[in-house]
């Protein structure tokens, strides 16, 4: 693979996108619940309510349980903003990253942290990023816009090689 190099200032809609990401949508099962599951079974309680003649308390608690995951999107949103602008070093600097056969390397400000194909915990891709996990809670975030399809390609293909097929959890080869 070509040694791939760019720069990028995380913006708040990034960094927003990422912590929503981590919350409702890191695994299949969280995403599918999320999306399907707790709304088809929210229409089901309200059916057995409805037919069971049950009391309006069992109606309220349904819908509450049925809203529970957009009030989770809302405060992980409020507190991502609230990170985000407590966080000026991330704010003013931007991030330089380096793709090559031996890992990823970022550098924001006087940081720098590299990380080995070989040390890598999971891959995530989504619509528009590809994410490594170096253990369960850090992560480098690759945002699609900054890189070319061939650059995205070969990538991938390192990615593939380099990385076992467990640690690979959605990534469109």
């Amino acid at each position: 693979m070509e040694v791939i190099k760019f720069k990028y200032k995380v913006t708040e809609e990034d960094y927003i996108r990422l912590n929503l990401w981590s919350v409702s949508e890191k695994s299949r099962i969280l995403y599918i619940f999320n999306k399907y599951v707790i709304y088809v079974l929210g229409v089901f309680l309200l059916t057995v309510c409805y037919i069971a003649h049950l009391s309006a308390s069992f109606y309220g608690l349904v819908i509450i349980m049925t809203l529970l995951p957009l009030f989770m999107r809302i405060l992980t949103k409020k507190n991502a903003k609230k990170l985000y602008r407590s966080n000026k070093k991330i704010q003013e600097n931007e991030i330089e990253t380096t793709l090559s056969d031996e890992g990823v390397e970022e550098k924001l400000g006087e940081n720098q942290t590299t990380v080995k194909w070989e040390d890598v915990f999971r891959i995530y891709e989504t619509h528009d990023m590809i994410i490594i996990m170096t253990d369960s809670i850090h992560v480098s975030a690759i945002r699609k816009r900054l890189l070319t399809e061939n650059q995205i390609s070969a990538m991938k293909e390192t990615i593939v090689k380099k990385i076992p097929s467990k640690a690979i959890k959605s990534l469109k080869v």
